[in-house]
């Protein structure tokens, strides 16, 4: 058996995640907006939409005791840029400090579209 398999299913059970946050009516505008900041901050990496986006996926995982509890959001990987994981119960926090937040206020002073969210 190949040592790639496993990865490889929880992989797949990832990509079934976010498809399902992606279609779901809350968070799937959620996704969409992340990813327009995602590809704003990464079209010109000298702007400073670019390292604010970096401060903000830098200081999620900092409002944890244990900064390895950030790993648990699914919406922290997909800004990340990793892979989700099967056991990744949870899509973000509540409140000011959460990566919804983080992301709307970012695309409110860059001028991107939130499209309502």
């Amino acid at each position: 058996m190949s040592e790639s398999a496993p990865r490889n299913a929880a992989y797949e059970a990832g990509m079934v995640l976010q498809r399902q946050d992606e279609a779901d009516p809350v968070r799937g505008p959620i996704m969409s907006l992340a990813r327009k900041v995602l590809r704003a901050a990464y079209e010109d990496l000298e702007h400073p939409l670019s390292e604010e986006f970096e401060v903000l996926q830098t200081s999620f995982s900092k409002q944890f005791a244990d900064p390895k509890e950030a790993q648990r959001y699914r919406l922290y990987h997909y800004i990340i840029g990793s892979s989700v994981e099967p056991k990744n119960d949870l899509f973000d926090t509540e409140g000011p400090q959460s990566l919804t937040e983080g992301i709307r206020k970012l695309a409110q002073r860059y001028n991107i579209d939130t499209g309502g969210v």
